[in-house]
């Protein structure tokens, strides 16, 4: 049975039930590779960090400070460790769009919609909600917070943690918690040295800014990265909710022309290398408009032509390609199974891609 789930909260439950429920250790080694992937613009986490991860909380309710997509616990040092995890999808999201809206709002007092629920204005509540919760701060969430307009309630009442006892819960399991806590954005546009200057010299530094605007501790992870991720990790699951919300999550990288029919005939052969549907070798490829058949060559116990899967449509299997090689129609029949085993090996060499990757000589 397959369990699908939607938009980026369906990636996140997917990826996180699909590593807890593997092995003891090999999840706690899953989850720090996952979270190795993260970039941290400005502190580190420290060594070994996220080497044992005790508990993670999905979707938890924090009352007046938001619900964390995930809230991630670790046994760390004397007074252990956190990381909030805040998630957003869409091909066209950047955080400079982000940031434009929630500091506009911010100085303007415009009450935007959607400010609050924002990846920006959710990892600010709690950070303020662990400020709060830190010995000494001089602040109670029983009483409330007070927030500068617009990130406040209307009326300016103070943010507080209501009476739900399994909330309370929750706080009482953050409080042991407050060590060493992180702050990690899920985006779905790649990282890069230009991202990272602009965020440490214009947003890190903006001023004015919200109340305790902090940015020394927040960290990003990419959606493409975690979808490589799930590919080399064989976390499959997790890859039928990335196809199930196919088109949506990010702009996934297409090679040029790909994804054109101008640039392509009707009908066609090709070798691609599409990891979401295989991560461990390129495919024969084989199209008749929009019909279309995958085989995998690979196998090298294959006595008969492997099975065609046609369970795609040419437009699917277009956008999943990110390498390609056109071959002729006319070049081999489909059951010439050492010849296309041969042919696949070496360009599996040549993309360095699984067992084959040690480049041709």
């Amino acid at each position: 049975m397959k369990l699908l789930g939607y938009s980026e909260r369906g990636l996140i439950n997917a990826l996180l039930y699909e590593i807890a429920f593997r092995d003891a250790f090999e999840a706690q080694k899953l989850l720090a590779e996952l979270f190795h992937l993260g970039q941290w613009p400005m502190d580190k986490p420290p060594p070994g960090f996220f080497d044992k991860c005790a508990t993670t909380l999905v979707e938890q309710s924090f009352s007046d400070f938001g619900d964390a997509d995930a809230l991630f616990l670790f046994e760390f040092g004397k007074a252990g460790g956190a990381v909030f995890f805040e998630g957003k999808r869409e091909k066209q999201y950047t955080l400079r769009k982000a940031w434009k809206v929630f500091i506009e709002a911010f100085r303007g007092n415009v009450r935007a919609k959607g400010l609050t629920s924002s990846l920006l204005c959710q990892l600010y509540f709690k950070q303020r909600l662990v400020n709060a919760l830190s010995p000494g701060s001089g602040e109670d969430v029983r009483t409330g917070l007070l927030f500068e307009a617009p990130l406040d309630r209307r009326g300016g009442i103070a943010r507080k943690i209501g009476k739900n006892p399994v909330v309370w819960h929750s706080v009482g399991m953050l409080k042991k918690h407050l060590g060493e806590v992180y702050y990690l954005m899920m985006i779905p546009e790649r990282w890069s040295q230009d991202v990272e200057a602009w965020w440490k010299n214009q947003v890190a530094t903006a001023s004015p800014a919200p109340a305790g605007w902090n940015l020394s501790r927040w960290g990003a992870i990419t959606i493409p990265d975690i979808v490589d991720f799930c590919n080399a990790k064989g976390l499959n699951r997790t890859l039928d909710v990335i196809r199930h919300n196919a088109g949506q999550l990010y702009r996934e990288p297409v090679p040029l022309g790909a994804a054109d029919w101008k640039n392509r005939n009707r009908r066609g052969l090709s070798l691609i290398y599409a990891p979401a549907t295989n991560p461990h070798t390129c495919l024969h490829f084989f199209w008749v408009g929009e019909g279309c058949a995958l085989r995998d060559y690979s196998e090298p116990t294959l006595m008969k032509p492997p099975e065609p899967d046609r369970s795609r449509t040419t437009s699917d299997v277009l956008r999943l390609i990110t390498k390609e090689v056109p071959r002729s129609t006319r070049e081999l029949d489909n059951g010439e199974i050492e010849k296309w085993r041969d042919i696949i090996e070496k360009q599996n060499r040549v993309w360095e891609i699984g067992a084959s990757a040690p480049p041709a000589s």
